[in-house]
């Protein structure tokens, strides 16, 4: 099989990794750290599309994904709104 120009993740990312580090890399200062703002229970669960042929997995009632569904879902409420005023 062959996958043209696809190599290994570790075989791309690994050897650049190590030469930034080996170079002096230092933390920045101001990079933030602490505890995740968002917990476990919010990110919902994972479900297999039951209508999906290649039974993907998709996560069900994570603040994430709500987020960008309604946000999905006003864009397409707005093409819509677009589309009649065109037409209009």
């Amino acid at each position: 099989m062959d996958l043209g120009n696809r190599v290994s993740r570790k075989k791309e990312f690994i050897p650049v990794i190590t030469k930034i580090i080996n170079d002096g890399w230092q933390r920045p200062v101001n990079l933030k750290r602490g505890l995740s703002e968002v917990g476990l229970h919010q990110l919902g669960h994972l479900e297999v599309d039951p209508e999906d042929p290649y039974g993907n997995i998709n996560r069900i009632g994570s603040v994430f994904s709500d987020n960008e569904s309604a946000k999905e879902e006003e864009k397409d409420e707005e093409k819509k709104d677009d589309t009649v005023m065109v037409m209009g």
